[in-house]
């Protein structure tokens, strides 16, 4: 029952910047948050510039994820936490 309800709860990401100077955690996302969202929402919390698109990097695996990969999807299991930074987009995505 402890891992239906992990995987009930909100998700809370910490996300750092690419210089990783700034970082903010974002509670109360939604499980169904994809990397885009997440990243809308980091960009405009360290007030980063809008004109550049930037991409996630999941701090755990260092791989780069899709925009529209559903984020709950990598969190961990025990707890509904996951760590990325943020980096600007190279159309490697």
């Amino acid at each position: 029952m402890a891992t239906a309800t992990a995987f009930a709860e909100p998700l809370e990401i910490d996300v750092a910047d690419p210089s990783g100077h700034q970082r903010v955690t974002l509670r109360g996302v939604r499980r169904s948050a994809t990397a885009a969202d997440v990243v809308a929402m980091a960009t405009s919390t360290l007030k980063l510039p809008t004109q550049v698109p930037f991409d996630l990097r999941h701090d755990k695996t260092t791989r780069l994820i899709e925009p529209d990969k559903i984020l709950s999807e990598l969190a961990d299991e025990k707890a509904p936490h996951l760590s990325v930074t943020l980096q600007p987009d190279a159309g490697l995505a």
